[in-house]
């Protein structure tokens, strides 16, 4: 049997390979000169050389390198104004409808979207994963930052955060939600995130409005959205927190599928820590933590008074948790 025979090897630079390669695609397919011999390449890297001109080129890196790996979704305009004022330095634009601002949060590349056309819910949620998908696809985690209806019996008060990544172990579903189990698993960086997020909290802001929660069975009062014409008398009386102020919960956020205002309805979900209506339509594409500020209580007394509040407490602590996230690998 005549023995293999060695093959030399050489050290090359991907973009002189690339010249190469494009060389020889120009004349044809005929072998060019690489060195003291010669050099075929296969099928397969010609095709990458068609499909991605300059893929490995010093300046296709430094773009790639800049592509977004983080989307920040924020579905209403008071939520999408208090991530940008977290942001710190951002540039913002305008793009088929949609508001995107560009910033750097912990060597994290992080576009904010929001949506112009109002909408919220199952379908807005599929309007945005469209669009990240085509427009983004470096895309590496999704954070659904905003506001969300909190369930009170669960000692949830206004101003609090909800922390939820269903594609994680760290905590468990109240109920079997086949929805969640479905979820896109995130990557042992976002674990870790969450671990440390949970061990160095960011310390929390005290709003000087009035906490205002009423007995279940007590409806709103009067046609004005705020509670002036409501039943002081009707009001649960809470002993104090120790410490006092806002804390942040982690796991138990139960989608629904249209805004709730019934104290009836909010009891259906007793076990949760909070309502919200836009992760089912996202999680299966993309991993995703979602992090909601509770502005009201899912009640008829439900009013936006408390959303500019909420929504700067949930950016505030989804920036903390960014500052703990190792950043992603470009692929």
């Amino acid at each position: 049997m005549e023995p293999r025979k060695h093959v030399s090897l050489q050290w090359i630079e991907w973009n002189a390979l690339w010249t190469m390669i494009r060389a020889e695609l120009a004349d044809h397919g005929e072998e060019k000169e690489s060195g003291d011999g010669k050099m075929r390449f296969f099928l397969s890297m010609k095709n990458m050389v068609r499909k991605y001109p300059t893929r490995f080129d010093a300046t296709c890196l430094e773009q790639r390198q800049a592509q977004p790996t983080v989307a920040w979704i924020s579905p209403l305009r008071v939520e999408y104004n208090a991530a940008v004022r977290a942001m710190g330095e951002t540039c913002e634009t305008e793009d088929n409808g949609y508001l995107i601002t560009r910033a750097i949060v912990n060597r994290h590349h992080v576009v904010v979207v929001h949506r112009k056309v109002r909408g919220i819910g199952a379908t807005s949620a599929a309007a945005y994963g469209s669009y990240l998908q085509s427009t983004f696809p470096d895309l590496q985690l999704l954070l659904l930052v905003g506001t969300g209806g909190g369930i009170a019996e669960s000692d949830v008060q206004l101003g609090d955060v909800v922390v939820w990544c269903p594609g994680s172990r760290l905590h468990s579903e109240p109920r079997d939600q086949d929805w969640a189990h479905r979820a896109k698993p995130v990557g042992e960086n976002v674990t870790t995130a969450l671990t440390e997020l949970r061990s160095s909290p960011p310390t929390l802001k005290v709003d000087s409005t009035k906490d205002c929660l009423y007995q279940w069975d007590y409806d709103h009062n009067g046609e004005r959205r705020d509670c002036s014409k409501c039943d002081p008398a009707k009001l649960v009386r809470r002993d104090p927190r120790d410490p006092a102020g806002p804390v942040i919960r982690y796991g138990g956020v139960a989608p629904v599928s249209q805004v709730v205002r019934d104290t009836r309805e909010r009891r259906k979900y007793l076990g949760y820590f909070c309502l919200e209506m836009e992760s089912p339509g996202l999680l299966e594409t993309t991993p995703t933590v979602v992090c909601r500020g509770i502005s009201d209580y899912a009640d008829s007394h439900k009013n936006d008074l408390w959303q500019g509040f909420a929504s700067s407490q949930a950016a505030t602590v989804a920036i903390c948790f960014l500052r703990h996230l190792e950043p992603f690998r470009h692929v």
